[in-house]
């Protein structure tokens, strides 16, 4: 675990673990709609989609549904890496920038108030998101909402083409980062492993503790092999050379 200092104080520790500021564009959009912190942006992106998602009533749903009508989906960008410790501060920070410049972004706050990774509500909270959801379900008019909402995305052509090409896509044991490859009955700091195949021959790039440390590793490389032709997890993103990542573990 590292340790960082501030000013005379006593060092505050971190996990050192990163996690990633994302963005949502319109395919044709020269400034972002939505901003969000995500460990898999692409996941994420995933889940946004979902019809329980799409349906809901907030600004950036009624956006999704939009683009999704029209046959369109939204393209997710990397805006920064950073400590996991830290992305309150930073979503804030980069929602505030993209407003400042003129992005017409669907964010229902300033940022940075999500839950931590493995938190957990209190359970006076937990009683009040109960009660609070109780009541909105109670009322059929808002049931029946819900509900043609999300007929309306499942019925749509564009809806059921993108389930169809993902389902074909799938392999048996499931879709992993471009690269990246699962080795669950290894330690934990040696679970991934990141290759990539060159001049015909199977290159390892190590092994690693999560999915995105090994896609990262891919993308750097695959960057170094090929250039600007490169085939990579995260094209928008370019690496923070003051954030060097975490060497490969067992390599």
């Amino acid at each position: 675990m590292a340790e960082q200092t501030e000013g005379a104080g006593k060092p505050i520790k971190t996990t050192g673990r990163r996690t990633f500021i994302y963005a949502l564009y319109e395919p044709n959009g020269a400034l972002p709609r939505y901003i969000g912190k995500a460990d898999n942006p692409v996941v994420r992106l995933g889940n946004h989609l979902k019809p329980t998602s799409v349906a809901q009533h907030t600004q950036k749903s009624c956006w999704l549904r939009g683009l999704l009508r029209g046959g369109k989906r939204p393209i997710v960008r990397i805006v920064a890496c950073v400590c996991a410790d830290e992305w309150q501060a930073a979503e804030r920070r980069w929602i505030a920038h993209f407003r400042n410049v003129g992005a017409k972004l669907v964010n229902g706050t300033p940022g940075g108030d999500g839950r931590a990774r493995g938190a957990t509500h209190s359970p006076e909270v937990k009683l009040k998101i109960g009660l609070a959801t109780k009541r909105h379900w109670e009322n059929a008019d808002y049931r029946e909402k819900v509900a043609n909402a999300s007929r309306k995305v499942l019925q749509s052509s564009a809806w059921r083409a993108r389930r169809s090409a993902e389902s074909q896509g799938r392999s048996r044991g499931g879709r992993h980062l471009l690269g990246c490859s699962p080795f669950w009955d290894r330690p934990e700091q040696h679970r991934w492993q990141a290759r990539i195949h060159v001049r015909g021959k199977r290159v390892s790039l190590g092994y690693f503790p999560s999915e995105l440390d090994a896609a990262l590793a891919y993308d750097n490389a695959a960057r170094t092999y090929f250039g600007h032709a490169a085939r990579t997890n995260f094209p928008d993103f370019t690496p923070d050379m003051s954030m060097p990542y975490r060497a490969a573990q067992g390599a």
